[in-house]
């Protein structure tokens, strides 16, 4: 007598791609990979809470991109500032990455747009979602430090 499974049918897409060189072949394959993680780690709750344009997902992947293209600093003082209210001074910002006094911020804030700017052209967050960092000038034109949107303390763990 045959056994019964509780196991879900097998289901194979396949999918021709002779005609593809080996570049694109590989591209082709790299970006099905990334879709099947996507679907397979796909979370409904964190799906569902958005804020100001953001999700979980995207703002630690934008955090992520920071910190592999150059921004560990960057995403260091973000984490911070959402931790702490939205805000972060110039002296954490200095302690934080190990600044000399005499250092200037001046673009400190470019790796973090660049990112920003990056996932709202590739269609990861939405065009009018917030930036991540803002430099405060309510004292001058030097930096007094860096605002990051306090809602979006809720997106991380």
């Amino acid at each position: 007598m045959p056994q019964s499974s509780n196991a879900a049918p097998q289901i194979v897409l396949s999918v021709d791609i002779t005609d593809l060189g080996d570049e694109h072949r590989r591209a082709f394959s790299t970006k099905v990979s990334d879709l099947l993680d996507d679907f397979r780690n796909y979370d409904d709750d964190a799906a569902e809470m958005e804020v100001l344009g953001w999700t979980p997902r995207t703002l630690e992947r934008a955090l992520d991109l920071l910190e592999h293209d150059g921004g560990r600093v960057q995403a260091e003082v973000i984490r911070f500032a959402i931790a702490n209210g939205g805000h972060i001074s110039r002296v954490e910002v200095y302690r934080i990455g190990g600044y000399e006094p005499d250092r200037m911020l001046r673009g400190f804030t470019r790796p973090a747009n660049r990112v920003v700017n990056r996932m709202r052209t590739a269609g990861e967050i939405p065009a009018g979602c917030a930036d991540l960092l803002q430099p405060d000038y309510s004292n001058g034109p030097v930096a007094q430090g860096f605002y990051v949107p306090s809602d979006l303390r809720q997106l991380l763990p």
